[in-house]
């Protein structure tokens, strides 16, 4: 079983290791869930069967790889895919708040739908419609592309 280990470093940021790297990061809440195996996404583990961390967001950031992002603020939040990632690697965005999100893809990026009929490059965004629409992302290709898993989101 891979051990998530988080302290709380002032009110406001959080430091999370996760066995050779450390991950700085300002949030509002945090918590982890730990299993074993590789389920991916659905599991709500990583690719190394690592625990994800859930993360409630209120506002705008960049993800990291190994989160479930929950949207939790009454306007839009815009979440833009991480620089890094490697094959695998899992990111999950769920809507709490009403205001939803939007998974903005950037520069160089690209994101697969399931099923392989529409793909997001940069410009473009996956959001939410609905309050508690959910995407899951799995990076296919190191640090460029992604394919998504949606419920109930569009995009544009």
């Amino acid at each position: 079983m891979s051990t998530v280990v988080r302290t709380v470093v002032s009110t406001r940021t959080i430091v999370i290791g996760n066995n050779s790297r450390t991950i700085v990061r300002p949030v509002t809440a945090t918590r982890t869930i730990r299993t074993t195996g590789p389920q991916g996404p659905s599991g709500n583990n990583g690719a190394d069967g690592s625990a994800m961390i859930y993360t409630d967001l209120s506002a705008d950031t960049t993800m990291l790889v190994g989160h479930i992002y929950r949207t939790i603020d009454s306007a839009v939040v815009n979440l833009t895919l991480p620089a890094t990632a490697v094959k695998g690697d899992p990111i999950v965005v769920q809507g709490y708040g009403v205001g939803g999100f939007n998974v903005l893809v950037g520069s160089g990026k690209v994101i697969h739908l399931a099923g392989g009929v529409d793909t997001l490059t940069s410009g473009m965004n996956l959001y939410s419609v609905n309050q508690y629409d959910r995407v899951e992302l799995e990076c296919v290709v190191n640090n460029t592309e992604w394919i998504a898993k949606t419920y109930g989101c569009y995009f544009s």
